[in-house]
Parts: structure tokens; C-alpha cells; sequence
């Protein structure tokens, strides 16, 4: 089996819940060993707002299949009441 060539940047659309949607990047870069890999991602709400960044690792077991986590860089910026 050969090691997932998925490094680089790829586009991301999400819908987070209780924020709504959200567009952004996601950045691959090779981890310690051939099927691990660091994560960054920063997203920008579709409506305006304060953007998320996340930082985190993955892993791709038997070739495809992604398992992964990460961690906020930043929290969402409540705007002040009123």
C-alpha cells in the first residue's frame, strides 16, 4: 500500500452549528511517519463575522480513511448585548 499523497491546500465548507455556514482552507503538512499529518484550518463565516482557526493532526488508516482532530486557536467572539 502506498502513503496518502494529501498534502498541500485544500478548499473546506462547513456548517457549524448554532453560527451557520462557513468557507475556508485547510492546510496538510507531513506528521512523523508516513500516514500522519498536522492540520491547519481557517474559516470565515458566509455572513460576516470573526473567523475560526483550528490547529491539529490526522491520521489515514488502510490507505483512505481520514481519522483526525483539532484543537481552537481562537474562540468565538461574542458580539457585547445591545
Amino acid at each position: 500500500m502506498r502513503a496518502p499523497k494529501i498534502t498541500g491546500r485544500w478548499l473546506l465548507s462547513a456548517q457549524v452549528p448554532g453560527k451557520g455556514k462557513y468557507y475556508g482552507e485547510v492546510t496538510i503538512a507531513p506528521g512523523p511517519a508516513e500516514d500522519e499529518f498536522k492540520t491547519s484550518v481557517k474559516m470565515q463565516p458566509v455572513n460576516g463575522g470573526a473567523a475560526i482557526t483550528r490547529t491539529g493532526t490526522g491520521l489515514v488508516y488502510t490507505g483512505y480513511s481520514w481519522r483526525g482532530r483539532s484543537k481552537a486557536t481562537n474562540r468565538f467572539c461574542r458580539r457585547p448585548a445591545g
